[in-house]
């Protein structure tokens, strides 16, 4: 059992459970930090697919124009 006053014990089980005790404060910070990263990994995501988007259309543009007939000016 943890002997914490004020904080919350978190217990990590592998072969021996061994109790980390942490202050609310820490858990806090943790949490603000995790929404942060989640936040980026977002954005990033989104700005890959913008950018997979475009160039999506660039090939499809250059495609069309290296296969362009002029078959209709003849």
């Amino acid at each position: 059992m943890c002997a914490c006053k004020g904080g919350e014990c978190i217990c990590i089980c592998n072969y021996v459970c061994i109790y980390i005790c942490v202050s609310p404060g820490f858990l806090g910070l943790m949490r603000q930090l995790m929404e942060s990263m989640k936040e980026r990994a977002e954005k990033l995501k989104r700005s890959v697919r913008q950018q997979r988007a475009k160039l999506y259309i660039m090939r499809v543009c250059i495609t069309m124009l290296l296969c362009w007939d002029d078959n209709g000016e003849s």
